[in-house]
């Protein structure tokens, strides 16, 4: 992929438009004022840019590209196994933020996972034809989050898959050892609020995939 699409990608110019100069730009790969802007030019032409009022916006067919190279580097390095969802975000209950708010959860998905979990998740309704897929990465070697005892009390262990969000946000599936969800609901979870990167609210769409070895 072109290293100009990359840089434009990389600035979510595929989001909104970017509005930056040719000379900034080029400093940023390293290369002239001028081969950046013949270059520029000629993706313009073969329709993978499109210049609005002086910015830079990235065409649906830059963007399928940008996702073709993704397949591409995870078929490479994970075997192709990669599980793609697609749902509606729904509202919780409040589960999520009232356990990922005890401290030795959030220190345990800390050490698994590596991030500090934003105090709640966000549930997606998948379709139908979308559980088996849940069915099959639920069956998957997990991350596990150990359960404890506190104050006499079992917490259950949470099943974990590192997740990309949104084609943005690296974050996980979840199963918590209780949940209160069907099978239509999968649970996320992130370092930041999703819905807020995203700019998201209840009933968008919204899409996350999975890579595990043998799904």
């Amino acid at each position: 992929m072109d290293e100009i699409l990359l840089l434009l990608l990389s600035k979510r110019a595929h989001k909104e438009p970017l509005h930056a100069t040719t000379r900034a730009l080029a400093a940023e790969l390293g290369i002239s004022q001028q081969s950046f802007s013949r270059k520029a030019i000629g993706l313009v032409s073969c329709g993978y840019i499109k210049r609005e009022g002086g910015a830079y916006l990235l065409t649906k067919k830059a963007i399928e590209e940008a996702k073709s190279l993704q397949k591409a580097l995870s078929d490479s390095l994970f075997g192709g196994a990669r599980l793609d969802f697609g749902g509606r975000v729904v509202r919780g209950l409040g589960q999520g933020k009232k356990f990922l708010s005890i401290p030795k959860y959030k220190k345990g998905v800390e050490k698994e996972l590596g991030f500090s979990p934003f105090p709640g998740t966000l549930n997606v309704n998948i379709p139908p034809e979308e559980i088996e897929l849940r069915l099959r990465l639920k069956s998957k070697n997990p991350i596990i989050i150990k359960g404890f005892v506190q104050k006499g009390k079992t917490y259950g262990p949470i099943l974990a898959y590192p997740a990309l969000i949104g084609e943005c946000i690296r974050g996980a599936v979840i199963f918590p050892d209780r949940s209160v969800h069907g099978l239509s609901v999968m649970e996320l979870i992130a370092p930041m609020d999703i819905k807020k990167k995203l700019r998201i609210r209840d009933g968008d769409s919204i899409s996350f995939s999975v890579e595990c070895e043998g799904c």
